[in-house]
């Protein structure tokens, strides 16, 4: 499980409860991160990212995109216990970061 400053998923701005910064368990919007962001999002590591997005307009298949998600996933430190991609781009994911 990883820790860190959660974001509001409505407005992607840090997350605020009773004044304060929240500051829990981020696992699933690591994940989400991973999923969405374009490789070279990151300048501190250009290779991380899906870029999802590209895949949903493209005519690829699922198992190109299965494999890019696996990849990615893996490679950000996460273990996939179940990964499913319907047809119509849905995505179930479960996967989590070992301590």
């Amino acid at each position: 499980m990883v820790t860190d400053f959660l974001l509001d998923p409505a407005t992607g701005d840090l997350l605020i409860r009773d004044g304060d910064l929240v500051l829990d368990a981020a696992d699933e919007q690591h994940l989400e991160h991973v999923l969405l962001a374009q490789p070279g999002h990151w300048r501190q590591s250009p290779l991380t990212g899906v870029g999802i997005g590209d895949f949903l307009d493209e005519d690829s298949g699922a198992g190109s995109l299965r494999a890019v998600i696996e990849q990615q996933v893996v490679q950000d430190g996460a273990r996939i216990n179940a990964l499913r991609v319907g047809a119509a781009g849905q995505i179930d994911l479960d996967a989590v970061y070992d301590a």
